[in-house]
């Protein structure tokens, strides 16, 4: 049961709305734990992040960081600290 409970909070939704985790994420994310993530949930589908990565707009790394959350919150990510953590992992990589 405590298994069933650990993953229930690990994929629910946090009351954070899209976008307002973006400059935390550039300043806070743990790109470690975001390699994780990515590797477990979205390389199944995002194999390459040499495709994925330049289609993410914008110029500066917040603009970046703000696309990347709105997409994730709607897109298998909607935990706050899960997209906080993917964000800082992909924009570390180098492009």
């Amino acid at each position: 049961m405590r298994k069933i409970l650990a993953l229930l909070v690990a994929v629910l939704p946090f009351a954070v709305p899209a976008g307002e985790i973006a400059q935390d994420a550039l300043q806070s994310g743990d790109a470690a734990a975001g390699k994780i993530w990515f590797d477990g949930s979205c390389s199944q589908c995002h194999r390459s992040l040499e495709t994925l990565l330049p289609g993410i707009p914008g110029a500066e790394a917040c603009e970046q960081a703000a696309w990347l959350d709105g997409f994730l919150v709607n897109h298998r990510a909607p935990n706050a600290d899960m997209r906080r953590d993917i964000i800082a992992y992909l924009l570390s990589q180098p492009r």
